[in-house]
């Protein structure tokens, strides 16, 4: 990678730290070291060498401000921008974001629905992107999240059935997913990029501020978004499980948010509910910040509100996105209908602004870094 004469001393990562980290606004999303590999993860990111960042030597790497910077979905940026870039168009709705069809489906695939979260449609348009050869570009393996052991949230590249089977269902703790991608970089010439509002965000910046500058065609990248409303730090969110739901990790076969419960399924069939807002307290600042709950610059979202039990809502943004899903259709690999309630979607859409109000005004008033995205 070349280097420039700096022009405007770059922040780097001091500035990540101060504005960001340390003022709880990270998510762990791993978007910024998508481009640094001096950048690493434990419970928040940290440089693994202890001297200062390398934008601030006279130099300056990718940015203005340093690509970890650049990267962060909780820095400011111009959305519109963004929208436009990828989908041709800004935000058709302001719940919704951007977006050329809403469905909702559901696999045909019986093994794929019996590990599946909901509707098991995010597999299912997985394995037929990956394993058909007719799509166009062909892709190589998805980057997705798997369940290690306890119920440790793992980043996987999977390239096979059994692979993406294996990663099926929700996990509700925090990854630094989006490094993966650096990794790949350079093996991998078209992957597919599965995960949440803010992990889609953080690699759609990376896409428009970086990838864009690479040769045509030597990397392509399709990203499927998650809707989530929060998630928690493994640690302190498996101690919670163990301590008010009296189970342990290693007995859970399931878990998944239904109307406001935390739902637990046992090996041996048992079912605990309990209130998911006993763990409210777990919720990171940058999770209460946030309201891109339908993961707005992913080509397709795909959650369960707004459709039936056992199906899947489908928001489809991109040209490409909705290439996959009537392929998808037509060969028989998912089912789609139009029954989705974008009402459940708008309300709690209201409550995550609500909550974004009253955590802008408190950081504000603080003194506290407040991203503006517009």
């Amino acid at each position: 990678m070349s280097f420039a004469p700096l022009i405007e001393r770059s922040p780097g990562f001091g500035e990540l730290r101060n504005s960001i980290i340390d003022t709880g606004l990270c998510s762990l999303c791993g978007s910024c070291s998508l481009l640094c590999e001096r950048i690493d993860y434990g419970e928040m990111p940290f440089l693994k060498d202890e001297v200062s960042c390398v934008t601030l030597t006279g130099v300056k790497k990718c940015g203005t401000h340093g690509c970890c910077f650049d990267n962060c979905p909780m820095t400011s940026f111009s959305k519109k921008e963004v929208e436009f870039a990828f989908f041709g168009e800004g935000s058709t709705d302001l719940d919704i974001g951007s977006y050329r069809k809403i469905l909702s489906a559901r696999s045909t695939n019986e093994r794929i629905l019996k590990k599946a979260q909901n509707g098991g449609t995010v597999t299912s348009l997985l394995n037929f992107a990956i394993q058909d050869q007719s799509i166009d570009p062909k892709y190589t393996g998805a980057i997705v999240t798997r369940s290690g052991g306890s119920w440790n949230p793992l980043p996987t590249f999977a390239s096979t059935s059994e692979n993406l089977i294996e990663s099926a269902g929700s996990i509700y703790s925090r990854l630094p997913l989006a490094g993966e991608i650096r990794r790949l970089l350079r093996d991998k010439r078209s992957i597919i990029f599965v995960g949440t509002g803010c992990q889609t965000t953080g690699v759609r910046l990376y896409q428009y501020n970086f990838l864009k500058n690479l040769p045509e065609g030597a990397f392509h990248l399709l990203e499927i978004g998650l809707f989530c409303y929060e998630n928690f730090p493994y640690a302190q969110f498996r101690n919670a499980i163990e301590d008010r739901c009296k189970i342990s990790i290693d007995a859970i076969t399931k878990m998944n948010v239904e109307k406001g419960k935390l739902v637990l399924y046992a090996q041996d069939k048992e079912i605990i509910e309990y209130p998911i807002r006993e763990f409210e307290s777990l919720v990171s600042e940058g999770c209460k910040l946030c309201t891109n709950f339908t993961a707005e610059l992913a080509d397709i979202s795909i959650g369960s509100l707004g459709s039936k039990i056992g199906y899947n809502t489908l928001i489809i943004r991109s040209e490409e996105g909705l290439e996959l899903v009537e392929k998808a259709e037509d060969n028989n690999i998912i089912e789609t209908s139009t029954g989705v309630s974008i009402e459940e979607i708008r309300k709690i859409m209201v409550r995550k602004r609500k909550m974004s109000e009253i955590i802008t005004t408190k950081r504000l008033a603080n003194g506290q870094y407040v991203p503006k995205i517009d």
